[in-house]
């Protein structure tokens, strides 16, 4: 029954108790259904029974939506009609709070049967939830922007895109791969996208030019022609964009033919040149004096130059397609017709490059939809054509600039690829825990980054989105105030376990904070490398394996805690040096978690469907890689691999 200081509501609809709770919160700040209920019971503790004072709310758990969402929700639960003629009359407490715990059900769980029970036998009508929806509203299938980022992946766009700073900053002219690693639809153009929008973006500490972003769909230029062709094509497309100017540009585009030319292709134009010009002369400046038979004479000598006018016009329009290489003809007549085409194809990207004047960031999509021919031969041309740099210095009389490509593609495609193109030489190329394709790729990529899972937590959140009315606005989005004040005050060492308190959702809404704090800030390097140093003796004995074990992990740990994992330094450690060192007995870990048990088993009791290459690994593991699996800081066992693979959400880092 309502109380008499609850009816005359403000809102005809709702008590004046429910407006003052609402109003107690910003305009469109998102909050919980927890904690509308733990405002009504600070105003109401006698509520069911006396009960409800003595509820300890969680308010951080559950779904979060603007007030004006959650009252619109309960006022769905009921029927005017029938509520205006019980002592309740409008909407107040008690019937808002039945509706909110209907909704929401942690909640519910928060409130507890009891309490739930003497709510409801004080309630003379009770809520009435609506019926789920048959109908959905269209979505669009395509990657979306950093403003729309409902998943935490930007946190990961942002280490990456600080990674690739470092790497400009710290080895000028250099070139690198990037992996990015996931299957079908698990977001790596979304990821891309995001690293396209933070790097054309100006940012604290970069050059005042930027990167050069270079788009490059794998997918689309498939058809087009061989991949050394449309490379050339993205990159010059590019740099052409840089000319702000007509002339800027049609002169960029005049030296860049002409370099495609060769000397004996110049020769030709200008013998060519003469001979018209020489006959031009004679008609135009000896025509007065020009007699019949000296007419005769300058047709037998027109005559005569004809068959050399015509080799020389086959040669002008051969440099002339040389010149274009806009076509598939085009670039088989420059192979066939030059004595080392890759070497002047190599120095003329790296000429290319350099007119950019800033690093070139080249965004390769799309490549596990490719043919394992175009595979190989893209990342073959990237390797050969665009990483060796410094021919085209000269030149150019520019600096070499960086070059950073980002390829998205499922690894075991790409993996794959290589091993079916190799695989006559499977017998004499081997190492225990890799393939020859994981070799490829440990050898063209100095980084790999997995894209985010999706835990449970987030896959129920994601969904109720997607099922709901209308987009999440942005404020349904954001993280909580008090964890991000926390995670931004807490000591480096102390993040992890700030992170930890809060409910999976809310560490993943927060991510984006944590991140900057574990990666990408400018102390977080030298943190990650000190806190990483008892791990070294695990490595190759080169200064190169220990970098690549730090950016491997900054990024790893990135990705993990864009999930809302906390899983702790030494176990992620370890899964690191697991996937660098035996990339494909990481990878069947990933998969089967469970086949970590092998280690324990006799030779002869290894399932024969494990892979051939694993089997002798599994059975007698190398000295080093018992170390890695006993390590102290794991040990690398069933429910570790779990939570380092992101198949299972990590909620203490309890483990170093």
């Amino acid at each position: 029954m309502a109380s008499s200081s609850e009816s005359g509501a403000v809102d005809p609809e709702f008590s004046r108790l429910v407006q003052g709770v609402a109003d107690g919160f910003p305009v469109g700040a998102p909050v919980t259904a927890s904690e509308l209920a733990a405002g009504i019971g600070r105003e109401r503790p006698e509520y069911a029974g006396d009960r409800l004072g003595k509820v300890t709310f969680n308010v951080r758990a559950g779904a979060r939506r603007p007030v004006a969402e959650w009252l619109s929700a309960v006022r769905d639960c009921y029927d005017p009609a029938a509520v205006a003629p019980t002592g309740h009359e409008v909407l107040d407490g008690r019937l808002t709070l039945a509706a909110l715990a209907a909704l929401d059900p942690p909640l519910a769980a928060q409130l507890g049967q009891p309490t739930l029970a003497a709510l409801a036998g004080e309630c003379e009508i009770h809520p009435v939830p609506p019926a789920p929806r048959e109908h959905v509203r269209w979505l669009a299938d395509e990657p979306v922007g950093l403003d729309q980022d409902e998943l935490g992946r930007r946190g990961v766009a942002s280490a990456l895109e600080q990674q690739l700073e470092i790497l400009v900053r710290d080895y000028p002219g250099r070139s690198f791969l990037v992996h990015i690693d996931g299957a079908w639809g698990a977001g790596k153009s979304t990821l891309l996208r995001f690293l396209r929008e933070l790097a054309e973006r100006a940012g604290p500490g970069r050059s005042p030019a930027g990167w050069l972003v270079v788009p490059y769909d794998a997918w689309r230029q498939s058809k087009v022609g061989p991949p050394w062709l449309t490379l050339l094509h993205a990159v010059r497309a590019a740099v052409r964009t840089t000319r702000r100017r007509r002339w800027a540009r049609a002169w960029f585009w005049l030296r860049e033919r002409a370099r495609l030319v060769d000397n004996w292709q110049w020769a030709a134009f200008g013998l060519m040149a003469v001979v018209v010009a020489g006959l031009v002369t004679v008609l135009v400046h000896g025509s007065a004096d020009l007699t019949v038979s000296r007419w005769g004479d300058v047709v037998k000598l027109a005559g005569g130059l004809l068959p050399v006018l015509a080799a020389l016009w086959l040669l002008a329009k051969s440099a002339g397609r040389f010149a274009s290489l806009d076509s598939r003809r085009a670039a088989r007549a420059f192979l066939e017709n030059r004595a080392d085409p890759m070497e002047d194809l190599a120095a003329h990207f790296d000429w290319v490059l350099c007119q950019a004047g800033r690093p070139v960031l080249l965004l390769v999509d799309d490549l596990d939809r490719c043919p394992e021919t175009f595979v190989v031969d893209l990342l073959d041309a990237v390797q050969k054509l665009m990483r060796d740099r410094g021919r085209g210095t000269a030149a150019a009389g520019r600096p070499v600039p960086n070059l950073l490509v980002v390829v998205a593609a499922d690894g075991r495609w790409v993996r794959s690829s290589y091993d079916t193109a190799y695989a006559s030489l499977t017998g004499a190329i081997s190492a225990p825990g890799a393939t020859i394709g994981s070799l490829f790729l440990e050898k063209l990529f100095q980084l790999t980054v997995p894209v985010p899972r999706l835990s449970d937590e987030l896959k129920a959140a994601y969904l109720a989105d997607l099922l709901a009315d209308g987009p999440a606005s942005p404020g349904q989005r954001l993280a909580d105030p008090d964890l991000t004040r926390r995670l931004t005050d807490a000591p480096p060492e102390q993040v992890l376990d700030v992170l930890a308190s809060a409910p999976a959702i809310e560490r993943i809404r927060a991510s984006q904070v944590a991140i900057d704090r574990l990666v990408v800030d400018p102390g977080a390097q030298r943190r990650t490398r000190h806190a990483l140093e008892p791990y070294a003796g695990m490595l190759d004995p080169t200064p190169r394996a220990m970098k690549r074990f730090v950016m491997a992990y900054s990024m790893l740990r990135a990705v993990r805690t864009a999930e809302g994992s906390v899983v702790g330094i030494g176990p992620l450690a370890l899964w690191t040096i697991l996937q660098t060192r035996w990339p494909t007995l990481a990878e069947h870990l990933q998969a089967t978690p469970s086949a970590v048990r092998l280690f324990a088993l006799p030779a002869d009791q290894i399932p024969h469907s494990t892979p051939a290459e694993l089997r002798a690994l599994f059975a007698e593991p190398p000295a080093d890689l018992r170390v890695v699996m006993n390590h102290p800081a794991g040990p690398m066992d069933e429910r570790t691999i779990r939570e380092c693979s992101g198949q299972a959400i990590s909620a203490h880092p309890d483990r170093e």
